[in-house]
């Protein structure tokens, strides 16, 4: 090792530091990408909570600024997308939808061992409808049975009921999975009902009802389509003379949450690109997105449709100098019948209410082909494209280095060996020296 050891090493860390300048650029290219899609993520999100907002405001009118509620514990119902204001009588619930369930006449003294017949052969009749039954070697038993009626998926579950005493204490029961009159037969002859199995424990029956006096049966107890917008579910059987009152009503409970929703989304996204505006804006500031976002919620601001109900102002909302919006409840709340059903209409309308607005918003927030999720694709591109840049001059870098430092230390090789000939010469001629003129005084 030369005296210019250290030099050397400070020209390779140099010329290294030099040509890895481009690398850290592009390095901080990437720090601008993440600051991008973090800032792109968080407007997402509140552009996505706003069209939400903007979306269950517009399906309000069908059916969700309603309530529904029942006379009595016997019969419960809720609302669900179409109702309309109205009261419903039921009457003459004479009985509930209930499953059929049959066990067999006999017991078996095991479940495994005893064959249920002598040649494994059964006919399941379903409703009348035939289903055959071959149980193989090994199979012909009371949990063979079983195990076959259910691996048919015949809409019907067998199981094994031990009576706990007696000879013959293992029975077979089928129930069936839904409500509903249905009847059921285990032959061991196919053509003989007397070789029937089974025995019926409870029979299966529809519901029976009356709706406004309309005579009606279901197979489930819970009554679905009978009354647009409604379901309801039959709990008990009713008196001859009992009446039971379904009543869907007006209800602005929703409509204040919704639009208290709405107001809070607004603030939120309105907040969010606020960070990306001005001189000091954020990591997005210039961007296209945040100037058609701030152009979309003017427009929304400014929505009008027709009747004095049919305004953001109308509604409660207002907003105060510095953009912040609010939302007045009492406006409402204290609004009559006709100017309610009329924001409704403002509410829905696809031309000049919010539900004209939701698109425009989506087609900034949708995860797949929304205008934000295409800009983050944009940028992770661009990312990938300077990953491999970086790779590349990094692999440069690394071999300039190694071909730098081999010739560094050839020179530092050639360097040493000539201080050390030099360090000889120098003592050869001090010991000359020495001879011709003496030793040197101290």
């Amino acid at each position: 090792i030369s005296t210019f050891s250290q030099d050397f090493q400070t020209i390779l860390e140099r010329t290294v530091s030099i040509a890895s300048l481009p690398a850290k650029q592009l390095e901080a290219y990437q720090q601008e990408i993440l600051a991008d899609k973090t800032a792109l993520g968080a407007v997402s999100r509140s552009v996505s909570s706003l069209a939400g907002s903007l979306r269950s405001l517009a399906s309000l009118k069908s059916g969700g600024a309603l309530t529904v509620s029942s006379s009595s514990s016997k019969v419960t119902a809720a609302k669900t997308s179409g109702a309309s204001p109205g009261v419903y009588v039921l009457s003459e619930i004479t009985s509930l939808a209930q499953s059929s369930v049959y066990t067999a006449v006999h017991g078996m003294p095991d479940t495994a061992a005893t064959p249920v017949d002598p040649d494994g052969e059964f006919a399941l009749f379903i409703n009348g409808a035939e289903h055959r039954l071959s149980l193989g070697e090994g199979e012909n038993s009371l949990s063979g049975l079983r195990d076959a009626i259910n691996a048919a998926a015949l809409g019907l579950t067998a199981a094994i009921v031990d009576s706990g005493s007696g000879p013959n204490r293992f029975f077979l029961t089928l129930t069936a999975n839904e409500p509903g009159a249905r009847t059921f037969e285990l032959r061991t002859e196919a053509a003989d009902p007397g070789s029937n199995l089974l025995a019926v424990t409870r029979a299966g029956s529809d519901a029976q009802f009356k709706l406004n006096g309309i005579s009606m049966a279901s197979s489930d107890n819970r009554i679905r389509g009978a009354i647009q917008g409604v379901d309801f579910t039959l709990n008990a059987t009713t008196s001859p003379s009992e009446i039971i009152e379904l009543t869907v009503k007006s209800d602005r409970t929703p409509v204040i949450s919704a639009l208290s929703g709405f107001v809070t989304a607004y603030n939120d996204l309105a907040s969010t690109l606020a960070l990306h505006r001005g001189d000091a804006g954020g990591s997005l500031s210039g961007s296209s997105i945040v100037l058609d976002l701030a152009r979309q919620m003017m427009a929304l601001n400014g929505l009008s449709g027709d009747g004095p109900a049919a305004n953001l102002a109308a509604l409660g909302i207002t907003l105060n100098r510095e953009g912040v919006m609010s939302l007045d409840s009492s406006v409402l709340s204290g609004m009559n019948a006709a100017a309610f059903h009329q924001a409704l209409d403002f509410l829905a309308s696809p031309t000049s209410g919010f539900a004209s607005m939701v698109n425009a918003f989506e087609q900034f927030s949708d995860p797949v082909s929304g205008a934000i999720q295409t800009e983050i694709g944009y940028l992770n591109e661009a990312n990938q494209r300077y990953s491999s840049q970086m790779e590349a001059i990094t692999g440069r870098v690394s071999l300039m280095q190694a071909a730098l430092l081999a010739k560094l230390q050839a020179a530092d090789s050639v360097l040493a060996a000539l201080e050390s000939k030099r360090n000889l010469l120098d003592a050869v001629v001090e010991s000359l020296n020495t001879v011709t003129n003496g030793k040197r005084k101290a």
